[in-house]
């Protein structure tokens, strides 16, 4: 068996032989700020895409499927090749298979013909109707983005991004995107190291994109628990988890509260007692863990989703909904009228 991420290399070589994607993201990472000018990563979108793709993408499909496998398995096995953690354990894949793949599977076409490939292969072998994921046309996509039309450093969230139709043709550098299901999230995932690194890796908020660069605070949301911006999890409830580590086999997994409905998941309520302090007078370390739980705290600019419209909540949703309700009432009365600082007061340090 091959290494985990034993194909990465090569395709950050083709990549900047294309786009430079991870090259111009990886130098505003390095630098930590992000000023008018900078090269910013951009590819643009086909909605169509490169026919031949959808048919190479098929026929390794095929070729696996006559061992029994599934469409989650090419998915799994393209996200152990490029190094995901969400797919860390390679598919068990016959000889035959590996070499079909190893030799015909598209890697230099998808990059430098970016398109929203997997939303197609998934629905047209098996997926299509999973956890009611039909995929939102690209052209659909790209009206709706051109509608909204977020700037580079506008914060933009896709609650249920499926494989990434929404929010691949959109050039903000601030994207967060969830979904209930792992195949999509992984789907998604692979779409990001393809064609959008930012929403895959930012393993440190960036001066002029999530931190002000006058104010030096954070002003828009960032999760520290993680260095990805795809999260798998439930939007109805703000409750998800994702790998520590997105380039780390086997990587540690982090519960990630994004707005939740549950009151106590704020963190920034582990820290009433210290916010009836002066903000000055608190160590150093504190402050920023504050900031930290307070980054969390932001809105969005743009929320752009087409989510599914047929779901019903289920009586296991409902009663979990109840029972939160319940819980906030209680939280409420333990806070006890407890005060927080507004964000604009948070310094980064």
């Amino acid at each position: 068996m091959r290494e985990f991420g034993w194909n990465r290399s090569t395709c950050l070589l083709i990549d900047s032989d294309s786009y430079n994607l991870w090259g111009n993201w990886t130098d505003i990472i390095d630098k930590g700020v992000f000023m008018d000018g900078d090269a910013a990563p951009y590819a643009p979108i086909s909605t169509s895409g490169k026919q031949s793709i959808f048919k190479s993408l098929q026929d390794c499909f095929d070729v696996a499927a006559r061992e029994g496998h599934h469409s989650h398995d090419l998915i799994d096995w393209i996200g152990y090749a490029i190094g995901i953690a969400w797919c860390s354990k390679a598919p068990n894949y016959s000889t035959r298979i590996e070499e079909h793949l190893g030799e015909h599977f598209p890697w230099e076409d998808l990059i430098r013909n970016p398109s929203d490939y997997l939303s197609r292969f998934l629905a047209e072998n098996g997926s299509s109707g999973h956890l009611d994921y039909y995929p939102t046309p690209l052209s659909i996509s790209m009206a709706m983005g051109m509608m909204m039309e977020p700037k580079l450093t506008d914060s933009v969230l896709e609650p249920c991004i499926g494989p990434g139709s929404i929010i691949l043709p959109l050039k903000s550098l601030n994207m967060v995107g969830m979904d209930l299901s792992l195949l999509m999230v992984k789907a998604a995932c692979i779409h990001a190291f393809l064609y959008k690194p930012q929403l895959l890796f930012t393993p440190t908020p960036i001066l002029g994109i999530h931190v002000h660069p006058e104010e030096q605070r954070v002003h828009q949301y960032f999760e520290f628990l993680t260095d990805t911006r795809i999260y798998c999890g439930n939007s109805l409830l703000g409750e998800y988890y994702a790998p520590r580590k997105i380039f780390e086999q086997d990587s540690v997994f982090e519960d990630i509260y994004l707005h939740p409905v549950r009151e106590r998941h704020k963190e920034i309520y582990k820290y009433r007692k210290e916010l009836k302090k002066e903000w000055s007078t608190l160590p150093k370390a504190l402050r920023f863990k504050i900031v930290q739980a307070m980054a969390r705290e932001h809105s969005f600019d743009v929320v752009l989703t087409n989510p599914p419209f047929n779901v019903k909540v289920s009586k296991f949703e409902k009663e979990a909904l109840e029972e939160i309700e319940k819980d906030n009432i209680a939280f409420s009365a333990e806070l006890n009228g407890s005060r927080t600082y507004d964000l604009t007061q948070l310094a980064l340090f």
